[in-house]
């Protein structure tokens, strides 16, 4: 009988030595499994937008590639990539503020399980010191001190709880153990993911440069290149006859409203700039060719807000060859806007909106000027002078 009671507190005081050994042996199988990385805090409606942008982008630039080639194509794919590229850019940018912010969440939960397990650790080094300490006797020292039945019952209750009790001590110790590795992988792929996304932005900060200059120096050739100019200046007739078929051939709004026609000289700048092209007819001071143009260019800095000049309704939002990122609004009474060149639209073909309202930002889609605002106004499809219409700044 005495050796079946030493058998039983060997086997009870070596039962958390084998279980710290088999955690160990858990943890190191551990470290092979992979980790996926999630993060929850990343806008993921703006990310669906972005992408869906990144794909119109492609759409647009693959029915480019089929067109014949010409100068108005090869500057509008320059300008599409650019765009493209800018958008990759805001969605990695985003990836990476989002992995930034569960990287920091991982290191907190990462240093508060740390925490924890030696807490654990101590608590369990001290049951096995006192274990130790009471060496052969052990949990049987108590039983025989007992003399009455109502008491050895007591105490067999009492040591069967402190048993069960070290047990879920241990399995505690060893759940801690695996949360603590798994969030130390998971830091582990997200700082991996971290460096890979700095390597794809810096990348892109790359193509962008360099699309950029491409771009400036075919600009330069049709500036210092008399057959480039001539090229130009043929795509740019054809681009502004397909515009003029545009308002010939456009539904009507069903905006209702004020007439834009008795607000003549006091309404407001689609945004605030320098007029570097005049309406009507303008001769290269080079070349000596001459052409019309429809409206005014506004040199502004690229990114700046346009604004809606009078309340109406959006009849065109996408690309138009030879103008680029365009925006044009239709008003009562038969009259229309246009704002050409925009890096950005800020509404969709049936949008309704107020003057004043920010409609796109600045851009230089389909220049031949750098960042500009092309603005048109037209009575149905007939073009108007911007500067009798548009309020004095000084």
């Amino acid at each position: 009988m005495p050796q079946i009671w030493t058998a039983s507190r060997c086997f009870s005081a070596l039962l958390p030595f084998a279980l710290l050994i088999s955690c160990v042996l858990t943890v190191r199988a551990q470290e092979s499994s992979p980790a996926t990385a999630d993060n929850p805090s990343v806008n993921k409606e703006k990310l669906e937008a972005i992408e869906k942008e990144i794909q119109t982008l492609r759409a647009e630039a693959a029915r480019l590639s089929a067109q014949e080639d010409s100068i108005l194509v090869n500057l509008a794919q320059f300008d599409l990539q650019y765009s493209m590229t800018t958008h990759e850019i805001e969605l990695l940018e985003l990836k990476q503020q989002g992995t930034q912010e569960e990287i920091a969440k991982l290191q907190s939960q990462f240093e508060e399980q740390k925490k924890n397990l030696e807490q654990q650790k101590a608590y369990l080094s001290r049951r096995l010191v006192d274990a130790y300490k009471l060496g052969e006797m052990n949990y049987l020292k108590l039983l025989l001190r007992m003399n009455a039945t109502s008491d050895l019952l007591r105490s067999y209750q009492y040591i069967t709880f402190l048993a069960k009790d070290d047990t879920r001590k241990v399995q505690a110790y060893r759940n801690s153990i695996r949360q603590m590795e798994e969030a130390r992988l998971k830091l582990e792929q997200e700082n991996r993911n971290l460096a890979l996304l700095k390597q794809n932005l810096e990348e892109a900060h790359r193509a962008l440069l360099q699309n950029r200059q491409e771009k400036m120096q075919l600009l330069s050739a049709i500036q210092d290149q008399r057959e480039m100019h001539l090229s130009a200046l043929n795509d740019l007739r054809t681009a502004a006859g397909q515009l003029q078929d545009f308002f010939s051939n456009v539904e009507p709004g069903s905006f209702v409203g004020n007439s834009l026609g008795r607000y003549k000289g006091f309404l407001d700048w689609p945004v605030r700039g320098r007029v570097i092209r005049g309406f009507g007819l303008y001769r290269h001071p080079r070349f000596g060719t001459s052409t019309v143009s429809n409206g005014i260019e506004i040199a502004a800095p690229e990114g700046t807000e346009v604004h809606a000049i009078f309340s109406g309704q959006v009849v065109f939002s996408e690309w138009f060859k030879g103008y680029g990122q365009a925006v044009i609004l239709s008003h009562a009474d038969g009259y229309y806007t246009l704002y050409a060149h925009n890096s950005e639209l800020l509404v969709k073909q049936g949008e309704a909106v107020q003057r004043g309202q920010s409609i796109a930002k600045v851009g230089a889609t389909g220049s031949l000027s750098g960042p500009c605002l092309y603005f048109e106004i037209r009575k149905k499809d007939q073009p108007l002078n911007p500067a009798d219409w548009l309020r004095k700044l000084y």
